[in-house]
């Protein structure tokens, strides 16, 4: 069967040149550079990549504003791009990466650490999930003080990152570094989507949430077929 090579602008290049980023950030929220006069109005802005690296989860390419009003004066609000609007940005659904790490956190923190403290005789076993017991035994943890209960919390490093030196990831942190390793639906389906004229139809598989919508254009106008 002749099939045509993928062609990474068809249907994307005219869209790609008009949406900002804009549309992905917190209500109130807009990219640092329209700050800039020429970049207030019209000016494209776009996201950039997420790096994994952890001197780049967030530095000053991953920065957004927010406007306030003090004294007659304007102020600004600078923070970086936050999980959420990542997410967003890679056209997955709210809470993809950020629940299911809010979840594996809290059980570490509480079950792993907190209560084999508290109960003299007891290891992470008596209280930890069993099929979470490779992260007590095989990573690594750091903790730091924290204003609220249990008083502390934990950083996370995986020992198969094969570094003399070991990077430790917060749970916000963690997030980051995942989408920045991460692929996202939207992408594989792009890069692979000609290969389903290889196959016959009746012999490709659905899988859950195939017809999502994505928030982010184009991805927002399509579906799988």
């Amino acid at each position: 069967m002749n099939c045509s090579p993928v062609d990474s602008h068809s249907g994307l290049k005219d869209v790609a040149s008009a949406v900002s980023v804009d549309s992905c950030l917190e209500e109130g929220w807009a990219p640092i550079a329209r700050l800039i006069p020429e970049a207030s109005n019209n000016m494209t802005v776009k996201s950039n990549a997420f790096l994994a690296s952890l001197s780049r989860i967030d530095d000053n390419r991953m920065l957004s504003k927010y406007k306030t009003a003090e004294s007659s004066s304007t102020k600004y609000i600078v923070e970086c791009y936050s999980v959420a609007e990542r997410e967003k940005m890679m056209g997955l659904p709210a809470g993809y990466v950020e629940k299911p790490l809010c979840h594996l956190f809290d059980e570490l923190t509480k079950n792993a650490f907190l209560l084999p403290e508290m109960n003299r005789g007891k290891s992470y076993r008596h209280f930890l999930p069993r099929d979470l017991w490779h992260f007590r035994k095989q990573c690594n943890f750091k903790f730091h003080a924290h204003d609220e209960p249990p008083f502390f919390k934990i950083a996370i490093s995986s020992p198969l990152e094969g570094k003399s030196q070991l990077a430790f990831y917060t749970q916000e942190q963690y997030c980051k570094h995942l989408l920045g390793n991460g692929w996202s639906i939207p992408v594989v389906e792009h890069l692979l989507g000609r290969l389903r004229c290889l196959f016959d139809k009746n012999a490709l598989k659905r899988y859950d949430g195939y017809t999502y919508n994505f928030p982010w254009e184009p991805y927002a106008s399509m579906k799988s077929c």
